[in-house]
């Protein structure tokens, strides 16, 4: 199951945006607005989910940012921050943006376009996968990334920059 979808901004889609993500506006010409959109995720993504973002402080932010500017409710949720458990893994010593985490784990973007949502997303999950592999709810409670205590103050959500909805007590 997953979520995409384009939001129709509120301005035209600057061509300097387009070079880095191959998003045009006849892309978004069509899309929900960014209410229908922040609206249309918040449902897709239950209560019980666990959402994984790297540089998670930054999509959060703009997230509750979205939802404040345009009246809608914040619900709790939560959230891990891959950039985390990268800095966990490789240390103070080397780079963690995801292009970083990208290089050291030898992933291709393949199809995926870099800085478009849909293709980070993939890419960021291709890297959730390597880095945990099998024991991936065991290291996340190990290493205390795991923030049932303390979830994010989560606005109704969107197809954010890098977040992605991995599991919930469904699965």
């Amino acid at each position: 199951m997953s979520f995409s979808t384009f939001v129709r901004p509120d301005v035209r889609v600057p061509w300097f945006i387009t070079n880095i993500t191959g998003i045009t506006q006849d892309h978004v010409q069509d899309a929900p607005s960014v209410t229908e959109a922040l609206t249309s995720f918040s449902r897709f993504v239950d209560k019980d989910a666990m959402l994984i973002a790297h540089k998670a402080v930054f999509d959060m932010g703009f997230i509750r940012e979205n939802c404040t500017r345009h009246g809608l409710p914040v619900r709790e949720v939560g959230v891990m921050d891959s950039l985390d458990f990268s800095r966990k893994i490789w240390g103070s010593g080397v780079g963690h943006s995801l292009d970083d985490v990208m290089e050291r784990l030898q992933l291709s973007p393949n199809d995926a376009r870099r800085h478009d949502a849909r293709g980070d997303v993939r890419i960021l999950a291709e890297a959730v996968h390597r880095m945990w592999g099998d024991r991936f709810l065991e290291v996340l409670r190990e290493h205390d990334l795991l923030l049932e205590a303390k979830p994010a103050e989560y606005p109704c959500l969107t197809n954010s920059h890098h977040c992605l909805p991995v599991f919930s007590n469904r699965v």
